[in-house]
């Protein structure tokens, strides 16, 4: 019996991002916290700009970067926030390359994400 075809040259190989459970998990924990504070999906919505995302990203950054290791509030890993707030990042900045299909016009656009 032969093996059924794929064709997925040139695809994104999505499976990598799974390597690490841990930290897959984290971010689904970072999530789940924000889901039961603001409800599912809430930053879905948007932001008025990236800054409040950096805002946070940074804000558990420093934190990190100070030696402490869970956040206070969550008490989960700021090195979950600091991904969770970089895939957030990520979503809008892709969102907008694809909407504007110019990465210049879509770094000097304000728009909402």
């Amino acid at each position: 019996m032969s093996e059924a075809k794929r064709y997925n040259e040139g695809k994104v190989p999505l499976s990598l991002v799974l390597e690490s459970k841990a930290a897959m998990e984290g971010l689904a924990r970072v999530f789940e916290m924000g889901a039961k504070k603001y409800g599912r999906d809430n930053w879905k919505k948007g932001f008025p700009d990236d800054t409040v995302i950096i805002d946070s990203l940074m804000r558990h950054t420093l934190k990190a970067a100070s030696g402490e290791v869970l956040d206070e509030e969550s008490g989960l890993p700021h090195a979950d926030h600091i991904q969770a707030n970089a895939y957030f990042l990520s979503h809008f900045t892709h969102e907008r390359l694809e909407a504007n299909k110019d990465p210049l016009e879509a770094s000097e656009a304000n728009i909402k994400g």
